[in-house]
C-alpha cells in the first residue's frame, strides 16, 4: 500500500529511483552562487592559468575532475579536522583514495608550470615598436 506524499522532493515513499542527492546536483546543475560552485571556479581558473591559459578538451575534462576530486578532499579533510584525527580506518581509506586518484590526475595534466605561447617574438615586437 502507497503511503500519501509529505511535500518531500523525489518519487513515492519507498521509491528511491527518483530521489536527487547533493553530489548529482554538483555535477549536473551546480548553483554558481553556493560557496561550492565558487571553489570549484576558483581552482579552474588556476589551474587553466598555470598550464598556460589555453588548455585543449581532454585537459578540461581532466581540470574539471581535478577540481571535483580537490574539493572532495577538502571536506574530507575538514571532516577529519573536526574530529581532531580521531577517524574510523573506513574514512581514512577514502581519503587516500581520493588523493592518491588526485595526485595521480594532476600529474597527467602536469605538475610543471607551462608559460602561455606568444605568438610575436621578441625581434619582431622590438622592431615594431621602434618603427612606430
Amino acid at each position: 500500500m502507497a503511503r500519501k506524499k509529505t511535500g518531500q522532493k523525489g518519487g513515492q515513499y519507498g521509491n528511491r529511483n527518483a530521489v536527487k542527492h547533493g553530489g548529482y546536483m554538483s555535477l549536473y546543475d551546480p548553483d554558481q552562487r553556493t560557496k561550492q560552485a565558487k571553489i570549484l571556479n576558483h581552482i579552474e581558473a588556476n589551474l587553466v592559468q598555470a598550464i598556460g591559459g589555453d588548455p585543449t578538451p581532454q585537459e578540461i575534462l581532466l581540470i574539471k575532475r581535478v577540481c571535483m576530486k580537490g574539493l572532495r578532499c577538502a571536506a574530507l579533510e575538514r571532516e577529519i579536522v573536526q574530529k581532531n584525527g580521531d577517524v574510523g580506518a573506513e574514512l581514512e581509506k577514502r581519503y587516500l583514495r581520493w588523493a592518491s586518484e588526485l595526485r595521480m590526475d594532476l600529474k597527467l595534466l602536469g605538475l610543471e608550470r607551462r608559460q602561455k605561447q606568444i605568438a610575436v617574438d621578441l625581434k619582431t615586437y622590438v622592431a615594431r615598436e621602434y618603427a612606430r
